[in-house]
């Protein structure tokens, strides 16, 4: 009876290693991964969103960046949290909360919502719909948009440094730095 509690006890404090092991394995994986080998990945985890969301229209970072010398009928809402968006954001992007305020303002505009990869811009623009308001998911988010050759800014500035929200998406290319939450942050 002794021999099982104490199993059961060190099998509890077992866990959190082994999730820590795990966290760990996979990031130095994913720093191993050439930069083609990262945009694969953004791609194949931006369908595994994209399939949440088949009404919704998408663009591709390399149009975006096209349409970006028409910046007056151009809107990017950047959907992420504020910790993101103080390391870096796209040019000119609003915040979600900036667009939900005055969605009168930007109603005849081009509307482009980005986040990590595409799952919480894909939530805005589907949450627009029913209001009449097209809103396009960018294809890959800001990682798709970086490598593309897409610049991200931080107090007016070019810099090469991107929140990535977690280990999963740490997917930038070689020349970024990173920064990601923490897996309690992530996870609560």
């Amino acid at each position: 009876m002794q021999l099982c509690r104490y199993y059961q006890f060190t099998k509890l404090h077992a866990l959190p290693w082994l999730l820590i092991l795990l966290v760990t394995c996979s990031a130095a994986s994913a720093a191993e991964l050439s930069d083609e080998q990262k945009k694969q990945q953004i791609h194949i985890l931006y369908n595994e969103y994209q399939h949440k969301f088949p009404d919704i229209e998408e663009i591709s970072p390399e149009k975006v960046i096209e349409l970006m010398a028409d910046r007056a009928n151009l809107v990017l809402i950047d959907t992420r949290d504020d910790d993101e968006m103080a390391v870096s954001m796209l040019p000119d992007a609003i915040t979600a909360e900036d667009f939900l305020q005055h969605i009168d303002l930007y109603k005849n505009r081009f509307l482009i919502a980005y986040c990590t990869i595409g799952y919480r811009s894909g939530l805005l623009a589907d949450g627009m719909i029913d209001k009449g308001i097209v809103i396009h998911n960018l294809k890959g988010g800001i990682l798709g948009w970086i490598h593309a050759g897409g610049a991200v800014l931080h107090d007016g500035k070019v810099i090469n440094r991107v929140h990535v929200y977690g280990r999963k998406w740490d997917l930038a290319p070689a020349q970024y730095e990173t920064v990601k939450y923490s897996i309690f942050k992530q996870l609560f």
